[in-house]
């Protein structure tokens, strides 16, 4: 809900957090609730250059959503971002997933209200979100158990879920997040 409402304000989303705690998650949900989106996958660099609007199509929103570069990449400026924008249609956003803070160029378009930050705390699911996302899933898991457990972290729980069906014995959440250290790594990577 919170990124939906920032999506009505912001051409640029930047969603912020380490791997597990629910970006593409998130993503994925808001193209399931939007149809009429046409989402593009590109590079940063696709951005840079302007290759990436040849992918968007017309007199339909472009969801712009970017893949991680190799390591060590670093773009220049921020003049070919502002180009970028300044030649997208209405209706298209660019959505950027990050596992570091937002780099020292970027908060440019935080100041001038271009860009949205969006915080880890945001792709947690409540308890009700949760049980719905198991039951859309089909999942036999406690949803309390799963809450528990993964602390409502949205990748977390996708995480459980796809576990549970590669498996053919009956699991529960906390059986589940023991076998596969799910815990240790919300306890030592995220909350970390």
């Amino acid at each position: 809900a919170e990124i939906e409402r920032l999506l009505e304000e912001y051409l640029v989303i930047c969603l912020c957090g380490l791997p597990g705690m629910g970006r593409k998650t998130a993503v994925s949900m808001l193209l399931e609730k939007h149809p009429e989106v046409n989402p593009v996958y590109c590079y940063d660099r696709e951005l840079r250059d302007l290759t990436a609007l040849e992918k968007g199509k017309e007199n339909v929103p472009n969801w712009y959503l970017i893949r991680k570069e190799r390591v060590g990449y670093q773009p220049d400026g921020n003049e070919q971002y502002w180009e970028f924008i300044r030649n997208m249609s209405e209706g298209d956003r660019i959505f950027f997933a990050i596992d570091e803070p937002v780099r020292q160029q970027s908060l440019e378009f935080v100041w001038n209200g271009i860009m949205a930050v969006v915080m880890p705390e945001t792709f947690r699911f409540s308890e009700a979100e949760t049980c719905r996302y198991l039951k859309e899933s089909k999942s036999r898991l406690s949803y309390r158990e799963v809450q528990y457990m993964t602390g409502g972290w949205a990748g977390c729980i996708v995480m459980l879920v796809r576990l549970e069906k590669q498996l053919k014995d009956r699991w529960t959440a906390r059986e589940l997040c023991r076998r596969y250290e799910i815990r240790s790594y919300i306890q030592n990577e995220i909350l970390d």
